[in-house]
């Protein structure tokens, strides 16, 4: 278990260099991110600055998430997808950020608004081309488009991504398990495609 942990966690924080997440008010939203959250009584951080510490240095099992607006929506597109500044410094308006650590899992959501629609399908576009590892599809569906991927990373260990536009929202998926529940629960509220389905 303690192998699987470090694999997760370490694949989680590769992805914090180039991740993402999104989506608008049309097909999926902030407010149901929060709620899918409350429901698995995940804790809620008001401030960014502790939210990144505790993703940063926290070596227990931790559930948490974060939702902000205007300038600390920004922070969290810089702290969590352009770190290493691979991307435009885009005007976030609205940022929502689900992470999720334990023995056999680590899980990212990351949900933003772009400032409008032909910025959220360029960055989503070229996130896709930095994140998509393994078997990888794509297509359109009602009210949002989408990339997903599959790889294994460790014998019956996958890392599962997937980038969603709808709107000016760009929603991103990245989790590494062994376990698909809490992601296939999560697509399905959301009504996405899995990136289970990649391949």
């Amino acid at each position: 278990m303690k192998t699987l942990k470090r694999l997760a966690c370490a694949a989680l924080a590769m992805t914090m260099v180039i991740g993402l997440t999104a989506c608008s008010g049309q097909k999926f939203s902030h407010k149901q991110l929060c709620k899918f959250a409350e429901e698995q009584d995940m804790e809620r951080y008001d401030k960014s600055r502790k939210f990144f510490e505790e993703v940063t240095n926290s070596s227990s099992d931790y559930a948490i998430y974060l939702s902000e607006k205007d300038k600390e929506a920004q922070k969290i597109y810089d702290h969590f997808i352009n770190r290493t500044k691979l991307f435009k410094d885009y005007d976030i308006s609205e940022s929502t950020c689900i992470i999720c650590v334990g023995d056999d899992e680590a899980d990212m959501i990351i949900l933003f608004t772009f400032e409008d629609e032909q910025t959220a399908e360029k960055f989503a576009k070229k996130f896709a081309d930095e994140a998509l590892e393994g078997e990888c599809d794509k297509g359109d569906e009602k009210g949002y488009s989408y990339e997903i991927s599959v790889d294994e990373i460790y014998e019956g260990f996958n890392k599962y991504i997937g980038i969603y536009v709808s709107g000016k929202n760009v929603l991103f998926v990245n989790v590494t398990t062994n376990d698909e529940d809490f992601m296939e629960d999560f697509c399905e509220r959301m009504n996405i495609v899995s990136p289970s389905e990649a391949g």
